[in-house]
């Protein structure tokens, strides 16, 4: 059985999420994409980051620290990446 995709929700990317870090994120993605970031994100102990609004319903979150990284696979890319969907 095939799924249909309905919506893009977001995809969550893993960061370097060291200050300088997040304020060079942070001013790519506003300042040259000109894409908003969202303020309304929680502050997760351990895992810092930034949520960018992308169009109406997506969003592209960024995520450092630790715990994420940890999913990430093993190898040049360390880097974990998770896509969320809405389907039926």
């Amino acid at each position: 059985m095939a799924f249909k995709i309905l919506e893009f929700h977001h995809s969550a990317l893993g960061i370097n999420g060291s200050e300088p870090g997040l304020a060079a994120d942070r001013a790519f993605y506003r300042d040259v994409l000109g894409l908003p970031g969202d303020s309304k994100r929680q502050t997760l102990p351990g895992i810092p980051g930034l949520w960018i609004n992308v169009g109406e319903i997506g969003q592209l979150r960024l995520v450092g620290g630790t715990q994420f990284q940890r999913l990430a696979k093993k190898g040049p890319d360390s880097r974990a990446r998770l896509d969320a969907l809405t389907i039926v």
